[in-house]
């Protein structure tokens, strides 16, 4: 199957290529049961035409949670049943914005949940954190990892960018490694830098 060809309401693209040889590409779709996909292609060429690889066949797989008991995390896994990944998408992450790749992590968040997730590719697990802080007050957007040293290497200077839709304070935010939440810019008249 190609990349998105069953249809949907798409939001965001993403792509992991630690493996060029097995590179991975990661869509949402902004719907209450839009699961997160993952798509494999089939054939891998870099050196002809690349965007074929969005085009041929490969294999689409599909996002299902499967959350501890505090439901801050948990294990997921990629299945192929696509209504068994719709409905838990509906019961987990609902509504998935912006997703970014970087390094072992895939961060998206659910504007319908006002959560962030971070699956972690090498092991299987993932964790959840409420985006709801101070003056963020809306829903979450769409999500980028900015890294401080250039590499894929954690460090305390690195910032998660995301970008916050509706609420009285919309506007551009920060996560920290630190979990501190800082704003950039505001779309409201008064400001307050105090989260």
């Amino acid at each position: 199957m190609t990349l998105g060809k069953e249809g949907g309401a798409w939001e965001s693209f993403a792509y992991d290529m630690r493996n060029m040889q097995t590179p991975r590409f990661y869509h949402t779709e902004d719907h209450p049961r839009g699961a997160v996909q993952r798509f494999t292609p089939n054939t891998v060429d870099w050196k002809k035409d690349p965007w074929k690889m969005l085009h041929g066949d490969g294999m689409t797989e599909y996002l299902k949670l499967i959350p501890n008991a505090e439901r801050t995390g948990g294990k997921y896994r990629w299945i192929t049943a696509r209504v068994t990944a719709r409905n838990n998408a509906f019961q987990h992450y609902p509504n998935v914005e912006g997703i970014d790749c970087d390094g072992e992590s895939v961060f998206f968040v659910s504007k319908s949940f006002r959560m962030l997730y971070e699956l972690n590719l090498a092991d299987g697990t993932y964790t959840n954190s409420s985006t709801v802080r101070g003056k963020f007050d809306g829903t979450p957007d769409q999500v980028a990892r900015i890294l401080a040293n250039g590499n894929n290497v954690k460090h305390k200077d690195d910032l998660l960018y995301f970008t916050e839709e509706s609420g009285r304070n919309a506007g551009k935010f920060t996560l920290t490694v630190g979990n501190s939440y800082i704003f950039l810019l505001l779309s409201s008249t008064r400001f307050s830098p105090a989260i």
